[in-house]
């Protein structure tokens, strides 16, 4: 599958590229937490990692950005 990024990188934009429909109003701790959960592994599959690698490499990245 091919993406088109859209221009704003954004919960509704990813909300749109993944046709994941938002669950409540915007800015809704349940809702706001719902949506990243729904897509985390349609991303770790685009990227051809596990959402356990793709978790992994994320905290090695904030923790050298930090440091």
């Amino acid at each position: 599958m091919l993406l088109t990024v859209p221009l704003e990188i954004s919960p509704d934009g990813l909300s749109e590229l993944y046709k994941f429909p938002r669950e409540g109003p915007k800015h809704r701790a349940m809702a706001d937490v719902n949506l990243p959960s729904s897509i985390l592994p349609n991303m770790a599959s685009d990227l051809n990692l596990g959402v356990a690698d793709l978790l992994q490499r994320s905290f090695k990245s904030s923790v050298r950005s930090v440091t």
